[in-house]
């Protein structure tokens, strides 16, 4: 009997399997998204320094327009957005 089950009164009970433990059930299946997720470009050190710009005390490479790479290679517009609408808050970075 279900500990925490219909006839204990509870909610039905749930499991949630990821990828790992669905391929060790022989039935591994990819749940394909309704529309395609979008990738944003991670540059490396090497394309982001043939730009001309500098690195700021927090590692953040500076275009002379105000765009900006952060330090793990993401390009943000002068706005501070990515290509995705993301963006850093100027209170808590």
């Amino acid at each position: 009997m279900e500990k925490n089950g219909p006839s204990m009164g509870g909610a039905p009970r749930v499991e949630y399997l990821d990828s790992t433990s669905m391929q060790s059930q022989g039935s591994y299946s990819m749940i394909k998204p309704k529309r395609p997720v979008p990738k944003v470009k991670k540059y490396t050190r090497q394309e982001i320094e043939n730009r001309p710009g500098e690195y700021d005390a927090d590692s953040f490479y500076m275009l002379p327009g105000g765009d900006f790479f952060d330090p793990q290679g993401y390009y943000f517009d002068k706005k501070g957005f990515d290509q995705l609408g993301g963006y850093y808050d100027k209170e808590s970075g």
